[in-house]
Parts: structure tokens; C-alpha cells; sequence
């Protein structure tokens, strides 16, 4: 299996805001149909530029906090159990589809559509974990009346997560590597949107 990694270099004399993100891909999930298809990482090269965090500062403390100490984690603390379902292996990261109303019953209230190591500290750094269903409180478009996600959110999902987490392996705080796995969600053209389920 090929190794893909993320570069993302500065240009120099740059605004932070606007700088030039050159993005490696993972491939893409191979889970239903098992039809593998690699994304073509040359149509990712992109110019952007981050939204400024208005959001409380305490989350930008607490995110940091779990980033800098996810290499500290305790390798034989995982979290096992019929809640969490082995989906597939991916350049070494497990992926499960989890029950969010567990999870959110049991661990912690504000799980949302799908997590890593970087950002959940019950997490292991091998893992990512993306929900079977919506939950109640999101705020996505053209979800079903029974919330199931379909396979093309759920590739999706799994693409922002697993690039997400790879910039934040590489050091990029969340807030810069979530707007950079939603532009690449975007680009990759499973949904219509990350906040759309069609």
C-alpha cells in the first residue's frame, strides 16, 4: 500500500491567514462495493485562507491540550465493546462506526458526526470513529427521518477525519486542520456539502 503524507508548506512572507496548503490525500474508503478509488491529489493544490476562531477560548486551551499530550496516551487503554464495530484498516488506522447515543450517553455529550485521537482524549491515536447515524442535534441538511447516514456522507466523513488528523499529527491546530478537511470534503465531491446528507 502506498504511503501518502501531508505537506504543508508556508509561503514565505505570508499572512497566516492566507497562505499556500499543498494537500496529500488518503485514499478514499473501500468498504462497500470494495471498488478502490484514489483521489487525485493534483486537483487539491489550493489557495486558502482560514477563518479567524471566535469561539470561547477555552475550547481553543482544551484542544490544544488534548493535541499535546495525544503522544502520552496510554496505548493500552481502547475502549472495546457492541457499541463499536470494526469497519476497515487504512495506512495503519483502524476505523469503526460507532453508536453516538452510546458514546454520547457514556463518554461525552458534544460527540458529534466523528472523532480521532487528536481531538478525543478516549480516543486512541490509531483509531478513527464515525457514527452510523446523525445526531439528533445536528444541523445537516437532507437527513433521513430515521437519521441513518448514507454511504456517501459516510466517505466523506471518513475522508475529513482521517485528513484532519494526519495535519494534526503533522503539529496544525484543529481549527486550521477542520476548515482544511471540510475544503477537502468539499473538493472530493461525495456530498454537496459536509452539512448536507445528499
Amino acid at each position: 500500500m502506498v504511503r501518502r503524507r501531508i505537506r504543508v508548506p508556508e509561503t514565505q512572507g505570508a499572512s497566516p491567514c492566507t497562505q499556500t496548503k499543498k494537500l496529500d490525500l488518503p485514499p478514499t474508503e473501500s468498504g462497500e462495493g470494495r471498488r478502490s478509488t484514489k483521489l487525485d491529489t493534483k486537483k487539491y493544490n489550493m489557495k486558502f485562507k482560514f477563518k479567524k476562531d471566535k469561539r470561547n477560548p477555552y475550547w481553543k486551551k482544551l484542544e490544544l491540550r488534548i493535541q499535546k499530550n495525544a503522544a502520552k496516551k496510554d496505548k493500552k487503554f481502547i475502549l472495546t465493546g457492541p457499541w463499536k464495530k470494526f469497519l476497515e484498516k487504512r495506512d495503519g488506522i483502524k476505523i469503526y462506526l460507532v453508536d453516538g447515543n452510546w458514546i454520547r450517553n457514556n463518554l461525552y455529550g458534544g460527540f458529534n458526526h466523528g472523532g480521532h485521537g487528536y481531538v478525543c482524549e478516549y480516543i486512541p491515536l490509531d483509531e478513527i470513529w464515525v457514527l452510523t447515524t446523525h445526531p439528533v442535534d445536528c444541523k445537516c441538511k437532507h437527513v433521513k427521518p430515521n437519521r441513518m447516514m448514507s454511504k456517501n456522507f459516510r466517505k466523506s466523513l471518513i475522508l475529513h477525519e482521517f485528513t484532519e488528523r494526519n495535519l494534526m499529527a503533522k503539529g496544525m491546530i484543529y481549527w486550521k486542520a477542520h476548515q482544511l478537511a471540510e475544503e477537502v470534503e468539499k473538493k472530493a465531491g461525495y456530498i454537496r456539502d459536509p452539512y448536507s446528507d445528499i
